[in-house]
């Protein structure tokens, strides 16, 4: 009910604020690929990211209409892309990244092996979260959080002697 809840209201802010461009890029791209069999690089692709970037943002958009991430982040966004809504996909992608904050902490904790009181767990996870650079990639869309959930994981695998669930996370 928790991920519902936070995912209608991830969909009230993207529905108002078109600030979402990183996802937007990713989705258009790998929607373009998995949609009309369109190379996520083409020119073509990144024309129709363009044509969204104009209702998605009043500033300088160069450059940023390119399909960067190598080609099998189609696998990560596939699922995000098979959404028509890009409102409803961005929502749910906020949610995943919100989630994968709360996650990087928890498993960052047991990586370190730090035993925190309950006071200093709650000031972490709120200063991790409300902090730039745990609200900025949310409100942009970007991978990043999601990249250091994995990085954090594989670490963890890799102390545990898991060395090759290590490598694939």
């Amino acid at each position: 009910m928790f991920i519902v809840g936070l995912t209608w209201v991830n969909y009230r802010y993207a529905a108002q604020n078109n600030d979402g461009n990183d996802f937007l890029t990713r989705w258009v791209g790998t929607r373009e690929f998995i949609m009309k069999g369109q190379n996520p690089y083409s020119q073509e692709t990144s024309q129709e990211i363009l044509n969204m970037m104009k209702g998605n943002t009043s500033g300088n958009t160069e450059g940023q209409s390119l399909f960067i991430y190598p080609f099998y982040s189609i696998l990560v966004f596939g699922p995000f892309a098979a959404i028509k809504d890009f409102v409803m996909a961005r929502a749910i992608w906020m949610t995943v990244l919100e989630i994968s904050l709360f996650l990087t902490i928890a498993v960052s904790l047991s990586l370190s092996r730090w035993r925190i009181s309950r006071w200093l767990l709650v000031s972490l996870i709120v200063f991790s979260v409300f902090w730039y650079h745990g609200i900025r990639p949310v409100i942009l869309g970007n991978a990043a959080v999601l990249c250091a959930l994995l990085i954090a994981i594989a670490f963890l695998a890799i102390r545990s002697e898991h060395d090759v669930l290590g490598g694939c996370f």
